[in-house]
């Protein structure tokens, strides 16, 4: 885990040296992170998950997916499965390299690149967010689910699209959806994350979600017959597996930064307008979490949603009660750090962290 603990330090420190306070012409202040800075931060995020090996239960399932793809020719590879655009960067870089660890640098730098690079456009102050994506779990949840997290990181960046041009973001959810055909479900959502917090809608989808939690075992027999339709019919096998459930900490971390944002609303609505659409994100996300405590594969969504989080809580700063906002820092700060050195022994094969140079010896 000494890996792990030295690249945040050193992640923490570019943050701090690339990060100035700046007056505006208003009167109020702005943090502004320096590009060298975000690029430092994408290097060392990319480069810890490039050169992993063995750490993440998906790794072996992926090298194998590698291989397999490049035994097939173009045409091939893009009917393989429904997700044609993974397939087709698989097999050109293995085509070229024929390493498997390349396709896991690709996907790696890609996704940290575009999560850094929307942070630094939609966060208040883009080193807290970047610190949340670390310690939430969120970068290591990545070196499982590798398709999918690329997936949710061109939905991410594509948030500035969900005002200001619906078909430019249904065209990148389209995109992500041939990296991983769950991208879809922001389409529907693209309809419902626009509306405000407070109303019953979200009252109704709640009290579903709370009755699925209770009634699980019951409608788990009708969601089998669902997914035997689609391509993801295998993973049924997943509720078979005893001790399957989400960490009960994972429900806590998806419900802190709600209820917060419930808590602060008429303190932080006039200095965001796009509050609304944040908290139905993370009501979202915690909807999930709550039945992930059930079974670990409706975790498997929450990327679409989760990180949006690391915009919503650094947002809790911008209050004007300064002791106040001091003290939310540093819960935040050592609270996440805890859930990370909690959480990084217990999940996903993700301790002892191990490099190809391991390998190799």
């Amino acid at each position: 885990m000494t890996i792990y603990l030295v690249n945040l330090l050193l992640i923490g420190s570019v943050m701090f040296l690339s990060t100035r306070y700046h007056e505006t012409t208003h009167g109020k202040g702005i943090y502004l992170t320096k590009r060298w800075g975000l690029v430092v931060v994408t290097i060392l995020l990319g480069g810890v998950a490039s050169i992993r090996w063995d750490v993440g239960t998906d790794f072996f399932s992926y090298t194998s997916i590698f291989q397999l793809v490049h035994k097939l020719s173009f045409s091939e590879a893009i009917r393989w499965t429904g997700e044609p655009l993974f397939n087709v960067m698989a097999w050109l870089v293995m085509a070229i390299t024929e390493n498997v660890q390349v396709v896991f640098a690709m996907c790696s730098f890609a996704t940290v690149g575009m999560i850094v690079s929307a942070l630094s456009r939609y966060s208040a102050y883009v080193p807290l967010s970047i610190y949340l994506y670390v310690t939430s779990m969120s970068y290591y949840s990545a070196f499982n689910g590798v398709r999918q997290w690329l997936a949710a990181a061109i939905v991410f960046y594509s948030y500035r699209y969900l005002f200001s041009n619906r078909t430019r973001f249904f065209a990148l959810v389209l995109l992500a959806s041939m990296i991983h055909n769950s991208a879809f479900i922001m389409i529907p959502l693209y309809y419902f994350v626009r509306k405000p917090f407070f109303r019953r809608a979200n009252l109704y989808v709640t009290l579903v979600f709370i009755g699925l939690n209770l009634f699980f075992d019951r409608v788990l027999n009708l969601f089998f017959k669902i997914l035997s339709f689609t391509p993801y019919a295998h993973y049924t096998d997943w509720f078979l597996i005893p001790g399957n459930e989400a960490h009960v900490l994972r429900l806590l971390v998806a419900l802190a930064p709600l209820l917060v944002s419930i808590l602060l609303y008429n303190r932080l609505k006039g200095r965001r307008l796009d509050l609304d659409v944040l908290m139905n994100f993370s009501l979202l996300n915690a909807l999930v979490m709550l039945l992930a405590t059930r079974n670990w594969i409706f975790a498997r969504f929450t990327p679409y949603f989760e990180l949006f989080n690391l915009v919503l809580i650094p947002h809790f700063l911008t209050i004007r009660d300064t002791g106040f906002r001091r003290f939310l820092l540093l819960m935040i700060v050592g609270l996440y750090l805890v859930l990370m050195l909690l959480l990084l022994p217990r999940e996903s094969n993700l301790v002892p962290y191990q490099t190809i140079f391991d390998a190799v010896l």
